[in-house]
């Protein structure tokens, strides 16, 4: 069984536990904090020669010293990309040390590129990280690489306000049931092409970002394979933004 569906089952007993008496099946609402994997590292993947195009067919292959206890962020051993984007980290039985960081390496392969191996590892404290890869076509004078660092925060600049973004997921067969992610999350100005950018990491579904009011933004991420994107126009410091989970995702619950 994955790790966060064992997290859920555990807290939809103390939900129902919490009603004393009440029957079981009235006014229960079920939230379920989705943060599972507490150390994470997440993988952006982009040609090396257009930053605006992921690879087709990306997978990820995961070895190394402790590739057993590595998970995607939901909790599954699922390593599929969205949009050339993953979140992966260990279980929540193996917490880095000074002494015993957790290591492990990444393998990014796709159709006609040329596959990169990673070294990973989580140093205490370092609750979060970005591997960003860029893969080169199979013969192309570009080698592509790959740079890991600490996220950066989303830092203000000229023109922009602090607005905080209150995401939760929601199932439409089971209205009983909020989601409250724990990721990172990319940006861009809606309506473009641009490529979208790394906004911030939000933790129980909650980030305070930078933004320009008046402007419309997407907002995406990336859990168990599947995008999620939000569109929201800023006019104000603070937004509840709903996030249909989808019934695939909501099923595993």
């Amino acid at each position: 069984m994955a790790i966060l569906k064992k997290g859920v089952l555990a807290l939809m007993l103390v939900a129902m536990f919490g009603f004393g008496c009440t029957k079981p099946t009235n006014n229960i609402k079920v939230v379920v904090d989705a943060n599972v994997i507490k150390y994470s590292a997440m993988i952006n993947v982009t040609d090396a020669d257009d930053s605006n195009t992921v690879p087709a067919g990306l997978t990820l292959t995961v070895g190394g010293e402790d590739a057993g206890q590595i998970y995607e962020i939901s909790g599954k051993k699922n390593f599929a990309f969205a949009d050339g984007i993953i979140s992966i980290g260990p279980s929540p039985t193996l917490v880095p040390t000074t002494s015993s960081p957790v290591k492990f390496t990444v393998t990014i392969a796709a159709p006609g590129y040329t596959s990169i191996t990673q070294d990973v590892q989580i140093n205490a404290g370092e609750i979060q990280q970005v591997v960003s890869v860029t893969l080169a076509k199979t013969g192309s004078a570009n080698t592509g690489g790959a740079t890991v660092s600490s996220t950066p925060p989303n830092t203000s600049a000229t023109g922009t306000t602090a607005v905080t973004l209150n995401f939760t997921g929601t199932c439409q067969n089971k209205s009983d049931f909020e989601f409250k992610p724990s990721n990172y999350i990319f940006y861009r100005q809606s309506g473009t092409s641009e490529a979208y950018q790394y906004l911030g990491y939000m933790n129980a579904g909650v980030i305070t970002a930078s933004l320009v009011l008046g402007e419309t933004y997407d907002f995406k991420f990336v859990y168990n394979g599947q995008s999620y994107i939000v569109t929201q126009k800023v006019d104000e410091t603070n937004y509840s933004e709903s996030v249909d989970m989808g019934t695939t995702l909501c099923d595993t619950f």
